[in-house]
């Protein structure tokens, strides 16, 4: 690779479409509406750890995580909700 070339994040990976563009900061654009992948892994994690870190539920974990974090960027940063 050209040591010019800004490499992407899912390149070398076998990742095409959209999840390989460039990942800025890894955290989700409110524009967007859709957490980073490295959010929601960060996030499933997290569940996994909280279930006592018991195998076979990667999946479920991964779409709880997703399903958390779109929520919370929809509903905004904890100080901009009027009441």
């Amino acid at each position: 690779m050209n040591p010019r070339e800004k490499k992407t994040s899912g390149e070398g990976r076998g990742v095409s479409g959209p999840a390989a563009a460039p990942v800025e900061s890894g955290r989700a654009s409110a524009e967007a509406a859709e957490p980073s992948r490295e959010d929601i892994a960060r996030r499933a994690h997290e569940i996994y750890l909280a279930r006592g870190a018991d195998d076979g539920s990667a999946d479920d974990d991964w779409l709880r995580a997703e399903q958390e974090l779109r929520q919370a960027i929809r509903a905004g940063p904890p100080g901009d909700r009027s009441s």
